[in-house]
């Protein structure tokens, strides 16, 4: 960062000494073409106090601009475009002549009109120069202002997203639900009934992953964390299913290292595939994760029900992981959706910057 920063002052720096160079070169040029005048020293002051007074303009422009319209600073513009004019003829009858800078012929009778006519067109230069500053500074501040605005809102956005997925985790939450869901799991042991002890268990383990995510206020946790969970998950729908592991096909491409994700994404995704669509032993859901440096692709695609039958979709699943997704705004975020007559696919990829 540091290296960059004085990169850009190096840049800076060398630019304005350049483009000040090439003004004083401009300045003896115009001095020569207008009034013969060969002293490289009298274009070397005169266009040094040129870009003095640029210089004292973007300054109190800036300042203008950057304390809110100041009036200090709008004082400061107009006492110094009264100061300019009125210093012009101590500067060419007194300093400069001390320089050895002599801007007037030996022998010419002084003339009041000829010295107002040489300084307006000096300050004229000067006065350019700061209202095009002016332009362009004001454009600055306003993209400024509309990248700030766009900025705090899309920080609001993710502050009540944040706070809306925090409120659907707390739900989760109750000590209650907790003891109920043993008392389930106690009872349909007893019974012989191992489905319902197994998908009570997997229940009281939801409660517990979302509530740990609540504790450590982390709605996008490690990659690691929320694959523990989506495995859970897994387990569960081949339990919906029948039981067999070749219900929900699960392929790992590369290792999982930094990247992070909503806690609630992938599960969803997973639990959209199985409730809405047609799994068995001849059409399993199939995911696959592909792992690469500062890379994550997740896809999980299902077949859908050749009679039709479908359980009515109230779109909350999806809107959870938009939310969530939102979260991750930094990053280069992707997810499609793609389907035909007989599979439905959905493609979610996360570039982390």
């Amino acid at each position: 960062m540091k290296r960059k920063l004085s990169d850009r002052f190096y840049r800076l720096f060398f630019t304005q000494v350049f483009a000040s160079v090439l003004f004083i070169a401009l300045t003896f040029a115009a001095n020569f073409y207008l009034h013969r005048n060969t002293q490289v020293m009298a274009a070397v002051v005169v266009g040094g106090c040129q870009i003095g007074a640029c210089y004292g303009y973007c300054y109190l422009i800036r300042r203008w601009f950057d304390q809110q319209k100041s009036r200090r600073a709008f004082r400061g513009i107009l006492l110094l475009s009264v100061l300019l004019p009125l210093s012009a003829p101590l500067l060419i009858y007194q300093v400069f002549p001390v320089l050895g800078v002599k801007l007037w012929k030996e022998g010419a009778a002084f003339q009041w009109g000829e010295l107002a006519v040489n300084v307006f067109l000096a300050l004229k230069t000067v006065w350019i120069v700061a209202a095009i500053y002016f332009y362009f500074y004001r454009e600055r501040m306003s993209q400024r202002k509309v990248y700030a605005l766009r900025q705090q809102a899309a920080e609001k956005e993710i502050e009540q997203q944040q706070a809306k997925i925090n409120r659907l985790l707390s739900m989760m939450q109750s000590h209650y639900i907790r003891r109920v869901l043993m008392g389930i799991v106690g009872r349909a042991e007893s019974a012989g009934e191992p489905y319902i002890a197994a998908q009570a268990i997997h229940i009281r383990k939801t409660i517990d992953y979302v509530a740990e995510a609540i504790r450590d206020h982390a709605a996008v946790i490690s990659i690691q964390q929320a694959l523990a969970y989506f495995e859970e998950v897994a387990v569960s729908v081949r339990l919906r299913n029948g039981g067999d592991k070749a219900l929900v096909h699960v392929h790992y491409d590369g290792i999982p290292t930094m990247q992070v994700i909503g806690a609630l994404t992938l599960p969803t995704l997973l639990e959209n595939g199985d409730t809405h669509g047609w799994v068995n032993l001849d059409h399993p859901i199939r995911v696959a994760f592909v792992f690469r440096e500062g890379y994550l692709r997740f896809t999980c695609t299902n077949a859908k029900d050749p009679e039709g039958k479908q359980v009515a979709s109230t779109g909350q699943g999806h809107a959870l992981v938009r939310e969530e997704l939102a979260l991750l705004s930094r990053h280069e975020v992707d997810l499609t959706v793609a389907e035909d007559a007989e599979t439905y696919e959905v493609c979610l990829t996360i570039t982390y910057q």
